[in-house]
């Protein structure tokens, strides 16, 4: 890292934002915020054809990283954002323009109740089978011979 691209102030930005509007111009590119040397980074990647190969850039702001991949070739799929649209809460001709509420959610009838289901007999199940003891292992069954009973050995 460079002594430019340091930020002599901390800045602090909404890195998820700015990099959800980074993928959605540059979708084909991996981008992220580097928290180690806090740059924003991008990996260009390329078919193992292309002469120069994969690049792996790093830049101090979102604009400058933007620049770079321009510098590498890469073009953005959207264009950059057109300035404010009356309506959208922003400055417009130098007037503010409020947000326009969002449109109010139709109410939809309720659904009807539901039909109860008649009820069925009961049907006899298949017959069981009557409990038997539990058959129990040849070596439990000769464990069972040497149990001490307190006072001395029952053998």
């Amino acid at each position: 890292m460079t002594a430019a691209t340091v930020h002599a102030v901390p800045v602090k930005w909404d890195t998820a934002a700015i990099e959800a509007q980074l993928h959605a111009r540059y979708p084909r590119v991996l981008l992220w915020w580097s928290n180690l040397n806090a740059s924003w980074m991008a990996m260009v990647l390329r078919p193992t054809s292309h002469p120069v190969g994969d690049e792996l850039l790093e830049a101090a702001t979102p604009a400058e990283l933007e620049q770079r991949l321009a510098a590498a070739g890469v073009r953005p799929i959207h264009p950059p954002q057109s300035p404010p649209v009356p309506g959208t809460g922003g400055m417009v001709a130098g007037i503010w323009s409020p947000p326009t509420p969002p449109p109010q959610p139709q109410r939809v009838a309720p659904l009807p109740p539901r039909r109860e289901r008649p009820e069925r007999p009961e049907r006899p199940g298949p017959p069981k089978r009557p409990e038997r003891p539990r058959r129990r292992g040849w070596l439990a069954r000769l464990l069972d011979r040497f149990t001490y009973t307190g006072e001395d050995w029952d053998w």
